[in-house]
């Protein structure tokens, strides 16, 4: 193999290890994200269950009385 074509296929690999890194690092930033993300529903759900049980909740399909 020429040194030409081994000095490319070098770069190559440096560029393309480079981007698995960037990709790799923007993967676990979404996973920290999504499971922020799922225990702010459950906490939510929790909150709807804990004022449906207790008769707080006023969930109605009745329009507003400006209407």
């Amino acid at each position: 193999m020429s040194e030409t074509r081994l000095t490319g296929l070098e770069e190559a690999i440096a560029h393309l290890t480079a981007e698995l890194e960037d990709m790799s690092s923007v993967v676990r930033a979404q996973e920290k994200e999504i499971s922020r993300l799922r225990r702010h529903v459950d906490l939510l759900l929790a909150q709807a269950a804990a004022a449906d049980q207790d008769g707080s909740a006023t969930f109605s399909d009745a329009p507003p009385p400006h209407y």
